[in-house]
């Protein structure tokens, strides 16, 4: 198949990364043109896109738009294009396509295909509209706001797809570590699963707002009697945190021989430190997870939508002053939960 030409040019813009944000750099508002698709291409315009840590790996190279967590409407498809439509709402995160032609795309766990291509191979998202492939396009369920759909494309699909990996089941005492924009998400789905859902993070400042969102317990992890009392009590452990902590400590409060501790959170060093008695010694399974599926990640916006599942966000402008603030906010933990820019 050939390209697809547009019947109209599309001018877009987008904030891209001139530095490192994080230190002295900033974003530019910088326009480009999009004249054709290549096949099975769509272009999206985008109705809200949020910040992800993700993104900030993109930092550094100018020129670079990042984005990954987009949710809009579709303006122009390639010509043959079936699974979506022009004027369909629809929601992108950070897998941009695969080979759609190895093991894992034959088995429809195209997030762990190692020709996947992302947010990082051309432009992101944050911008006022990207071009994806239609594989990895999810339509957004009626009732569900674009600012909410948004994170929910990484850090939904995240946490929902490290339950069902793990068969997290209806009755499974699940413990959180680390109310952040994905703990904040995981304490609401694993409630609406029927799990008995424990929040842990350190300190006290997030008690009452984990409850909220669903939690039944909480642990203040600085309180070793807290961490103590709940020795062997967790089916799951999910970590959210990019900290590396004191795992041994927290291996204890997950049951031996059928519990699980599964990661999420990357740390900058990209290693967390484990004691190899207490993992031998009870027989618990340390796993990770990789975003999802687009069967899941589609699953798990179903799944949002009829359980009410909302993140819980801030809104800015869409323009280079108000994205540098919402990085660094992000950045020094004061989000809360996420944060949504609204082209």
């Amino acid at each position: 198949m050939s390209v697809t030409k547009l019947a109209k040019p599309v001018t877009a813009v987008g904030l891209a990364v001139k530095g490192n944000p994080l230190k002295d750099g900033v974003f530019e508002e910088t326009e480009y043109t999009i004249e054709e698709l290549d096949p099975g291409f769509v272009l999206i315009k985008i109705m809200a896109t949020s910040i992800c840590h993700t993104d900030f790996s993109v930092f550094g190279k100018d020129g670079s738009i990042p984005g990954h967590e987009m949710a809009g409407v579709v303006e122009a498809v390639a010509d043959d294009v079936t699974d979506v439509k022009i004027g369909q709402r629809v929601a992108v995160g950070w897998q941009r396509n695969s080979c759609r032609d190895c093991e894992f795309c034959n088995e429809r766990e195209e997030n762990m295909c190692g020709k996947a291509t992302s947010f990082r191979h051309g432009r992101g998202g944050w911008a006022t509209h990207v071009v994806w492939h239609q594989h990895f396009v999810a339509p957004v369920p009626d009732g569900i706001e674009d600012s909410a759909v948004a994170p929910l494309m990484c850090a939904g699909a995240t946490v929902y797809n490290a339950f069902k990996q793990n068969d997290v089941k209806k009755g499974d005492k699940v413990a959180v570590v680390s109310i952040g924009g994905l703990g904040h998400l995981a304490l609401m789905i694993a409630h609406e699963m029927g799990c008995e859902v424990t929040a842990i993070s350190r300190g006290t400042d997030k008690k009452e707002e984990s409850h909220k969102f669903g939690a039944d317990k909480y642990i203040n992890s600085k309180d070793a009697a807290q961490i103590k009392e709940a020795e062997k009590r967790f089916n799951f452990m999910l970590v959210t945190t990019p900290a590396d902590l004191d795992w041994d400590s927290y291996s204890t409060m997950i049951r031996s021989v059928r519990g699980t501790m599964c990661i999420v959170g990357i740390p900058p060093s990209y290693k967390y430190t484990f004691g190899l008695g207490p993992i031998i010694g009870t027989n618990i399974k340390i796993t990770g997870s990789l975003v999802a599926s687009p069967e899941t990640t589609r699953e798990m916006l179903e799944f949002c939508a009829e359980h009410k599942v909302r993140p819980v966000i801030e809104e800015f402008a869409f323009d280079a002053n108000s994205c540098l603030k919402a990085v660094k906010k992000v950045e020094d933990n004061h989000i809360r939960f996420r944060a949504v820019l609204k082209p």
